[in-house]
């Protein structure tokens, strides 16, 4: 039963049950996942770009502060 709602799933989704299906799936798998490494790089790098920034509005605020 369980492998017939597998295959049934499968099909639903536009995957051949056979072996050129199972490495379809298995590619689009992959390519998912290495897109999301590189989101979660790109977030990453945009992360430390805020906090540079924030240091530097920091900084600029505290030199301002010791001119008053």
């Amino acid at each position: 039963k369980k492998l017939e709602d597998l295959m049934e799933l499968l099909t639903s989704v536009g995957i051949e049950p056979t072996a050129n299906g199972i490495k379809k799936l298995h590619r689009e798998r992959h390519e998912l996942i290495q897109s999301e490494k590189h989101l979660h790089l790109q977030c990453l790098e945009k992360e430390e770009e805020v906090a540079k920034l924030g240091r530097l509005i920091d900084r600029m605020c505290n030199d301002n502060q010791k001119r008053q």
